[in-house]
């Protein structure tokens, strides 16, 4: 046992696991245009702030630090003409290229029209497949989860990535895993954040490198935004309750959002979205067939499909002085719905329901390098807390909807005390509220026996799941081609279950015993990684290490640390397929002083 300890205290300290980083780097050359002769000293700015780098003997710079989503880049040289390039995407923990052709400075030009080649760059680090979803996409298409968005993207098939059972994958929070592996089954994390709470999403799978550990068929990896400079907000309301019939899905939903700065240079940002249906999934309320149907001529919703839910993010952005920053991010996510069942589609009292709660926290302390500096050292200090759970289980009785599909409060579960309890012994009789499966006379034909009013098997099964974490990451940069990574993640867990079937009967009466379990495994997880650039290629090596231990006795026995070493290696190079030409805007002429204009 002290040897296992000690093992994993080592990893912890020395190593631990990476899921994906929260700013991205540019790279690239700035040459002249007359003879692509390299220049020396020519400052690269992104945008207005502070992440700039100045070329070295060959004209190359590297920018660390930038933070994801598009931007613009502009190059400055004395003796030569100021050249800004536009749109350049950023992402998490990834390298842009993007070189400079910078022509000489004139004293003066007329208006000229450039003909300009948008290069299309492949990350020349990664050898993983990875789709970008930007922040304007999350906006422009017709979604309204994160989990949608991902649904469009290719490869990607009812949660399944690549073909991957449910469960094989894993989602990343600014730079911290939210993984529940211990319950892949339901394929629901119960954590949920709004779309306008992301300032980019990325699907990243196939041929993971040292930092994607957990994850078998893709990686979901998620920055939020902060605070801007100013004051903004929005508000959305939106209904299609008005419409009649059929085409009346009982929908309203509402999005908030609002941030800006505070004191001090502390910003926050904060989003709220809410929706409620009283039919959750409506292809389980198609117009009836059957002639003899009242809902053949003019169909109405069926309400065993009705949920709500509310998601709501709450994140500061605290400077702490010029190199150091601290991000704290809060997010909850609820959700219920009722749970359609032929057998009580007719019943609108009686069936079972779902609910699913979620929570998320994490503090981010990052440490940056000044800008320009060669070589660099990075740290990010992350300390997250995640928690989910859920039931399904009989209605204690009808559900009253207030507003629309919105209860604005809890349901009332069967059962919901003797689950959280994980009481087995007070579980064996039949659970208070559960009717027995009984026929119905009130059918729309007004004829028995046709259907049922409650379930069959009358479950009541709950889960909760509790986790915290702690990781530091660090990446050193001895010079502008060379990158060396390396950090350590400590996981400490809580599983807790419980599980009743046929709950309207008691277990001497032939009902299946109840379950119940409860454990508390932990894991550590490290990794190094080496990365060299020459020219177009990019050599990366990775050692990763993993220890999982159950903690599970069974019989008498404990179940024993499990150790798991993994290399990397890879070798790539950036693609550049060529665009069709786009026509840049015109600029005036104008005297050359001192600072020049730009150009597209």
């Amino acid at each position: 046992m002290t040897r296992r300890l000690a093992v994993a205290a080592l990893l912890v300290a020395v190593v631990g696991r990476v899921e994906a980083q929260t700013t991205g780097f540019v790279r690239g050359q700035v040459t002249d245009v007359l003879n692509g002769a390299p220049i020396a000293g020519a400052e690269v700015v992104v945008g207005d702030g502070p992440a700039r780098a100045r070329t070295d003997a060959e004209g190359r710079y590297l920018i660390r630090g930038v933070r994801p989503g598009v931007h613009e880049l502009t190059a400055r040289a004395v003796g030569f003409r100021s050249l800004t390039r536009e749109g350049i995407v950023v992402s998490g923990g990834r390298i842009a290229v993007v070189d400079f052709a910078m022509r000489p400075e004139a004293i003066a030009l007329p208006g000229v029209e450039v003909e300009a080649q948008r290069d299309q760059l492949l990350d020349p680090r990664q050898p993983q497949v990875i789709q970008h979803i930007g922040a304007d996409e999350l906006q422009r298409l017709p979604v309204t989860t994160l989990e949608e968005a991902v649904e469009l993207q290719a490869g990607v098939v009812q949660g399944s990535f690549r073909g991957g059972r449910l469960g094989q994958d894993a989602l990343v929070i600014d730079g911290l895993g939210v993984k529940n592996q211990l319950d892949p089954s339901s394929g629901r994390l119960g954590l949920r954040i709004p779309t306008a709470a992301l300032e980019e999403a990325a699907l990243v799978t196939n041929a993971f490198s040292a930092q994607y550990g957990q994850a078998l068929s893709g990686v979901i990896t998620t920055v939020t935004r902060d605070g801007g400079d100013r004051l903004e907000g929005r508000l959305t309301v939106e209904s299609d309750r008005p419409l009649p019939d059929g085409w009346d899905m009982g929908m309203d939903r509402m999005t908030a959002a609002i941030g800006g700065p505070v004191l001090g240079g502390v910003r926050f940002f904060a989003a709220l979205d809410a929706e409620a249906r009283l039919d959750d999934d409506p292809v389980f309320a198609p117009a009836p067939e059957d002639p003899l149907d009242p809902r053949h001529e003019r169909p109405w919703l069926l309400p065993h499909n009705a949920g709500e839910r509310a998601d709501v993010v709450g994140k500061l952005t605290v400077p702490l002085g010029a190199n150091h920053v601290a991000r704290i991010l809060g997010v909850a996510s609820e959700s219920q719905r009722q749970l359609f069942d032929p057998v009580v589609k007719y019943a609108p009292d009686a069936g079972s329901a779902e609910r699913l709660s979620g929570r998320f926290g994490l503090l981010h302390v990052r440490h940056s390098s000044f800008p320009g500096e060669t070589t660099s050292l990075d740290a990010d200090l992350r300390v997250g807390y995640f928690a989910k759970e859920q039931i399904r289980a009989p209605l204690l009785g009808p559900v009253d909807r207030r507003f629309g599909g919105a209860t604005l409060a809890p349901f009332a579960f069967a059962g919901h005390d003797l689950a959280r309890d994980r009481d087995t012994v007070g579980a064996i009789a039949a659970v208070p509220g559960v009717a027995w499966p009984r026929y119905a006379d009130d059918s729309p034909w007004g004829v028995p026996a046709f259907f049922m009013t409650a379930s069959p098997r009358g479950e009541v099964a709950w889960n909760r799941f509790r986790e915290a974490r702690v990781r530091l990451d660090l990446l050193v940069g001895p010079g502008l081609d060379t990158d060396i990574r390396f950090g350590g993640e400590y996981v400490r867990q809580r599983v807790e279950t419980f599980t009743r079937l046929e709950s309207y009967r008691s277990v001497p009466d032939g009902a299946p015993a109840p379950s119940a379990s409860a454990f508390d495994p932990y894991q550590a997880s490290g990794y190094i990684e080496f990365q060299q650039r020459a020219s177009d290629l990019t050599l990366t090596l990775g050692l990763r290490a993993d220890l999982f231990d159950a903690r599970v006795e069974s019989g008498g026995i404990r179940s024993g640390a499990q150790f798991a070493f993994g290399p990397r290696l890879a070798v790539s190079r950036p693609d550049r397929s060529p665009r069709p030409a786009r026509r840049a805007r015109r600029t005036s002429p104008r005297k050359r002083t001192g600072s020049c204009p730009h150009e597209a």
